[in-house]
């Protein structure tokens, strides 16, 4: 060992050096080994944060979806009552490959969790599937309901029977000298 220059440990856990009566404090890389540690560790996290948050959005998507697939459901029950009640006439149904329309409905809103409430324009279109004669002369038409939202279109099938002129249907009477029916 040089009698001039000799090392110990500090309390604080660094080294010095003494040379010829002179303490010189090596110094530690500790601040490289933390930004790199920091490096790694910001390395590793990023997939493991990136995945939940991707499968996070795709279910509010899939949500929103589903919540708009319900008030498409929910506008058919509207339209179908529409029907029950004759606002829309025998003569307002389409004919065969013929289609009316659209008929514009109130928006309706869609509330997400943690998201804002958000408009939903609504039409329908009514679209002639087919006519048949029934064994007693009765007419039926087939009748596909178009419910429209936000561009997407949901398809629901309504078979209508016509009964006739000014017939009462379960104890309603038609308000109007036009043809009566039935769903």
């Amino acid at each position: 060992m040089n009698m001039y220059r000799f090392q110990h440990n500090t309390p604080a856990g660094g080294r010095v050096l003494k040379d010829r009566g002179c303490a010189v404090q090596k110094r530690a890389f500790l601040l490289m080994e933390v930004l790199i540690a920091f490096s790694l560790i910001l390395v590793c996290i990023i997939p493991l944060v990136k995945q939940p948050l991707e499968w996070m959005r795709a279910e509010y998507q899939k949500c929103a979806q589903l919540e708009q697939e319900r008030i498409a459901d929910w506008t058919f029950t509207e339209i179908y009552e529409m029907f029950l009640k004759h606002e829309i006439s025998w003569e307002q149904l389409p004919e065969h490959r013929e289609t009316t329309g659209p008929f514009p409905l109130k928006d309706a809103q869609i509330q997400l969790p943690q998201q804002q409430k958000k408009n939903i324009a609504r039409a329908f279109t009514l679209t002639g599937q087919g006519r048949k004669e029934g064994r007693k002369g009765q007419e039926y038409k087939q009748i596909y309901v178009n419910v429209i939202m936000n561009g997407a279109i949901y398809t629901f099938r309504l078979p209508v029977q016509k009964i006739g002129k000014n017939s009462s249907l379960s104890g309603r009477s038609s308000p109007k000298e036009t043809d009566a029916w039935d769903i």
